[in-house]
């Protein structure tokens, strides 16, 4: 609930900024003709419609834009399986191959734009996008600025009904719990809008989530780790053995990036400063 909220939360702010972004590119006299809280609402409205389908396959257009967008992020939940062939072992070996993938994408990317404008990329510039554009000042034309932000809000869309799907879920599980009745498509609806209105809220009031991201996200991160300190609980293997060792071994690497990212972010934010513009998106 906790990742999943922050990350739709985001993922509204950074909608919503990218179509503001994207009205003044397309105003003739360099004026929004909308607010920023305005645009919010529109990413929102979108993202709210999006998550009614009851599947991803009911999203084949979009689907079909984010999986382009993003190779391999979704391939393990496309698996099939049967009494014979369990998921477990087909869905490890494409977690395997798909974070094989993610990894080589994102570390190349990484790479060469550092290589290309190393420190130059300012966060006060505005968005993702609107930082790598004002590098190259007017050498872009308006159409191929366009189409770059139509293609990062789609794949804002995509990622949308993806990240909320454990809130609504456990949502789901909550009403079912307490009514012992099924979920009908009148309350499923209804419960994915208050979703979808609560994160428009905490988008609204705390638009200066995406600077506490690298923060938030890290201390999240330690949730990853919880598996192996788990396994060593449940299973009790003998002190110093192998699989004991492993498992140490493997939840101290992922605890230590998450204490390393935390501290660089406190003192980030010690050195920069933070405007907390509360409800002033």
């Amino acid at each position: 609930m906790y990742l999943s909220g922050g990350a739709c939360s985001i993922l509204v702010i950074t909608g919503g900024k990218t179509i503001k972004q994207l009205l003044h590119i397309m105003s003739e006299d360099d004026t929004v003709p909308l607010t920023t809280l305005q645009c919010f609402l529109i990413f929102s409205i979108l993202a709210i419609v999006m998550s009614q389908f009851p599947n991803m396959n009911s999203l084949f257009g979009l689907s079909l834009v984010g999986s382009v967008m993003a190779v391999a992020y979704s391939t393990a939940g496309t698996l099939p399986s049967d009494s014979k062939n369990p998921s477990s072992k087909t869905m490890w070996r494409a977690v395997m191959i798909s974070h094989v993938i993610i990894a080589v994408c994102m570390f190349l990317v990484t790479i060469v734009v550092y290589w290309a404008y190393g420190d130059k990329v300012y966060s006060g510039w505005g968005g993702p996008i609107g930082n790598y554009l004002k590098l190259f000042e007017q050498d872009y034309s308006k159409r191929s600025a366009c189409f770059i932000h139509l293609t990062f809000i789609f794949n804002c869309l995509c990622s949308y009904p993806i990240n909320s799907m454990p809130a609504c879920d456990n949502a789901e599980m909550v009403y079912i719990t307490k009514t012992q009745k099924p979920c009908s498509f009148f309350v499923r609806m209804m419960l994915r809008v208050l979703l979808g209105l609560v994160c428009f809220f905490v988008a609204v009031g705390f638009s200066f989530l995406p600077y506490l991201a690298v923060l938030i996200g890290a201390v999240g991160l330690l949730v990853t780790t919880y598996l192996c300190f788990m396994w060593i609980s449940i299973k009790q293997p003998q002190w110093k053995s192998l699989m004991w060792l492993l498992n140490v071994l493997v939840g101290n690497l992922g605890a230590s990036p998450s204490v390393l990212h935390v501290v660089a972010s406190a003192l980030r934010l010690a050195d920069k400063g933070l405007h907390a513009n509360f409800f002033k998106p």
